[in-house]
């Protein structure tokens, strides 16, 4: 979709395509549909009179809010109070001498990498500062490519980095993905990341419960999970704040365009605005009816559900972790009570400790529990006596 710009030859501020790559550099996982979106939404908003003047809008924005959330948020309010005022026009606050201005400045000055704790040192000269004031502000200019971090908590000059930072998290991956088989043992891992074997079993105890390394075998060594691998087909894993975590390391070798031509004369053209309402209206479901509409609109889109999943909510993600764990364990439990109707194989409770992963709970647990023993007495007249007090012991 084209962002919608007839008063663009009007004055060289009107850059639609401007504001367009510094939203995507606030939302890199936000479709560039929905963005368009916006933006069309805010000229329209603005009007003729005020368009040109959104690019100072856009630019204040970004260097006088810190997380892009509240970015986009305030732009959101600023839209809706002029599309309901037509007079209206934000008041923007101009410091003399911002905060990112004085950082940059104090880390362009130094002769060598600051740590954080440095940089507030000598920003007291300045203004004053509350205990870890700073941190947010370093981490938006090395995002910003303004200035280069060096390693973890060493900011210095723009161009002095050798190489784009890596967290230990991100190498300590990065490491396990390229080797052989995707396993490393945790001690070379220490060696490789040249931290200790506490520091190391820290990032990779982390990274399982992110779900990037598998489950803990006892034999020391880690290993890449397979949702981890099948995710890194897809495309990048992105971390929790919208940036990239990791991007496959070796690229397929491409594909002969040839074998396309004959796909390409009968394949529709692809609607990227009736995609982004579909996304937006499955985030206006909740419960069942989010569960029945997600597959149906993935097959009807031609996506996987998993990437159609990632588009949503975070609170609607977990709702669906926990129904795919609901419906795994009632299977598995379904297949225990048949074969073991008077007694489970094991206690409850280590059953538990062995499957409450992956968004299963233990009410979730409990609740299959009564639900397969009624639905087992109900079609087939078999009687369970799992949690019953007094079921004959095990053996």
């Amino acid at each position: 979709m084209a962002i919608r710009s007839e008063a663009a030859n009007r004055s060289s501020v009107v850059d639609p395509e401007k504001w367009l790559s510094i939203l995507q550099r606030w939302h890199p996982r936000e479709p560039r549909e929905v963005l368009v979106d916006f933006i069309n939404d805010l000229i329209e908003a603005a009007g003729p009179q005020r368009v040109e003047r959104l690019d100072v809008l856009f630019i204040h924005t970004d260097e006088t809010t810190r997380s892009a959330r509240e970015k986009l948020d305030k732009l959101r309010r600023w839209r809706d109070k002029m599309r309901s005022d037509p007079w209206f026009w934000p008041q923007l606050v101009e410091r003399h001498r911002p905060v990112s201005v004085l950082v940059k400045r104090i880390v362009n000055e130094s002769s060598r990498p600051l740590t954080r704790f440095e940089v507030e040192r000598k920003f007291r000269r300045f203004r004053k500062v509350p205990a870890t004031g700073l941190a947010q502000e370093l981490k938006e200019l090395a995002n910003r490519g303004e200035i280069d971090r060096h390693k973890q908590g060493l900011y210095w000059r723009q161009g002095t980095a050798s190489a784009p930072y890596e967290s230990g998290a991100q190498r300590a991956y990065k490491m396990v993905y390229s080797a052989p088989d995707q396993r490393v043992r945790e001690a070379e891992l220490a060696v490789a990341l040249g931290l200790s074997r506490g520091d190391t079993a820290t990032r990779v105890s982390q990274l399982r419960k992110r779900g990037l390394f598998a489950s803990a075998t006892g034999n020391g060594v880690v290993v890449a999970s397979a949702e981890s691998l099948a995710t890194l087909q897809r495309g990048p894993i992105f971390d929790g704040r919208g940036g990239i975590f990791i991007a496959a390391l070796e690229r397929p070798a491409p594909l002969d365009p040839a074998i396309f031509k004959v796909l390409r004369a009968e394949r529709p053209r692809i609607d990227r605005k009736a995609q982004a309402q579909k996304v937006a209206w499955l985030r206006t479901l909740e419960g069942e009816k989010l569960k029945i509409a997600l597959p149906a609109t993935a097959k009807e889109l031609g996506w996987d559900p998993a990437d159609l999943a990632e588009r949503l909510s975070r609170s609607a993600q977990r709702y669906l972790r926990k129904e795919s764990a609901r419906e795994r364990w009632r299977e598995e439990a379904t297949r225990l009570m048949e074969q073991y109707p008077e007694r489970p194989p094991k206690p409850l409770r280590d059953l538990s400790k062995d499957l409450c992963k992956e968004g299963l709970t233990r009410e979730i647990f409990k609740d299959v529990i009564r639900e397969v023993a009624a639905a087992l007495l109900r079609e087939k007249g078999l009687k369970t006596s799992w949690s019953a007090p007094g079921a004959p012991p095990r053996g």
